[in-house]
């Protein structure tokens, strides 16, 4: 089931602008801390906090898209619920 939890999130990842996909990807999959990611993205600590709650928001708005056009996500539901 996470496999398919992480295939569903890369695929909605692969959606996103690049400056979000890239911070998301380190936060969430590389599992980053906030000063790493700001270190590797050569962006201030502030700004990351910036980007990581627009790109989860963004995230956020295109899962719920995709859940009510095909339904229900139960691998990403399992993981986040």
């Amino acid at each position: 089931m996470e496999r398919q939890a992480e295939a569903e999130f890369s695929r909605l990842l692969e959606r996103m602008p690049e400056p979000y996909r890239q911070l998301l990807w380190l936060l969430e999959i590389g599992g980053y801390s906030k000063r790493d990611a700001a270190r590797v993205l050569e962006l201030s600590e502030p700004t990351i906090d910036m980007m990581t709650r627009r790109a989860r928001r963004r995230f956020k708005a295109l899962f719920l898209a995709q859940e009510m056009v095909t339904g229900p996500a139960p691998a990403l539901l399992a993981k986040t619920g």
